[in-house]
């Protein structure tokens, strides 16, 4: 049995290969792709977004976890990014540099026969009034009513669907780190 992709050309070859693959294949990608100098590579693990699929918080598609006498940071494209509170005391770049976002999902009781995106015209309209329910931001929602011909039910359901959904002004919130904290911690114990 060969290693994959190799490929004999002579004799002499083929006995080194045959003699590689009776000793077994090995992965020879290094154990720590952009190792964190000065951290022992024991403390150190390439991670991927095939290894947590869709919750892999970031927006770059590898990277390095490490753990720094109990900091956790993750490592991509040569920068170092903060997981933990300590490594956010040693200089490292904000981790909110490489996060996605969330997804926002379906709603869960758009208004019928107002479309999407009208909705989210009149959800930043509201917006723009205030949440406080006093006289003033009342005002501004009553003419915001009036003039898409809205019903109060219809109103208070645009703006439940706008914050269940992050409609702007609103963001998106990050998505959790947690999954990869998990992979980090038990490097710290290595």
């Amino acid at each position: 049995m060969l290693c994959q992709g190799a490929r004999p050309r002579t004799r002499s070859l083929a006995v080194a290969l045959a003699m590689m693959a009776a000793a077994g294949c090995r992965d020879t990608r290094p154990a720590v792709e952009d190792p964190l100098p000065g951290v022992p590579l024991t403390q150190q693990k390439t991670i991927t977004l095939s290894d947590l699929g869709h919750e892999w918080p970031f927006t770059v598609g590898t990277g390095t976890i490490v753990c720094d006498a109990g900091a956790l940071s993750f490592r991509a494209g040569g920068t170092t990014y903060a997981l933990s509170q300590g490594a956010g005391t040693r200089g490292y770049a904000n981790i909110n540099a490489v996060r996605r976002r969330q997804g926002s999902g379906p709603p869960s009781d758009p208004v019928s026969g107002i479309t999407q995106d009208l909705r989210m015209r009149i959800f930043a309209q509201t917006s723009e009034c205030g949440a406080a329910a006093d006289a003033v931001s009342r005002g501004c929602k009553a003419r915001i009513r009036e003039r898409f011909r809205l019903s109060e039910g219809d109103l208070t359901r645009i703006e439940a669907e706008g914050a269940e959904r992050y409609w702007p002004p609103l963001e998106l919130p990050f998505m959790s780190l947690d999954p990869v904290i998990d992979r980090a911690r038990p490097l710290c114990s290595q």
